[in-house]
This record gives structure tokens, sequence and C-alpha cells, in this order.
């Protein structure tokens, strides 16, 4: 069941006061879906930003991002957000 344009889904509303419907609104994770409520996952967001603060000193990891990027390849939002946190001078 998806919200209807313009409603939060995770809102509650005059219809469920009290929230019931919210596990049944979740999304699954898809990036390279449509709609909002599947790409932009608050739960995928923070474990984005864990991963990325766990790595930001891994240099074998960032050396593997760069060289991708060099190469073309595409860099996924966790590699970005490795790169964003990284703090280390030579890198």
């Amino acid at each position: 069941m998806r919200p209807e344009a313009g409603q939060n889904p995770r809102e509650k509303n005059e219809t469920d006061p009290e929230g019931e419907r919210e596990n049944e609104m979740k999304y699954a994770y898809n990036p390279k879906s449509k709609c909002a409520d599947e790409f932009i996952n608050h739960e995928e967001i923070l474990e984005t930003l864990d991963y990325a603060e766990k790595n930001r000193h891994n240099r074998e990891l960032i050396d593997e991002i760069l060289n991708k990027a060099r190469e073309r390849k595409g860099l996924s939002h966790r590699d970005a957000a490795v790169l964003l946190d990284c703090d280390l001078e030579d890198k």
C-alpha cells in the first residue's frame, strides 16, 4: 500500500491516529526505484554513515575506491561516503 501524493508514510493521520499502519508502509531499499520512499531509506542512510565512519582510516579500502574512480567504474553511495569522511592527509 503506497501513501497518497504528499502524504508522509510515517505520519499519523486521521484514519490511523495511532500510526498502526507504520510497519505496513516500510519499503525495501532500492536505489534504482522511482519511488522516493524506496531510494531514500532512513535505515540505509544510518548504515552508510556508520560504514563510512568505521572505514574512514581503512587505507586499503580507500585505495580500492580511488582506483575504481580512476578507472571510471562508478562509485556507490557508500564509496562516496567513505571518501567524504576520510581525513587522511595523503588521500
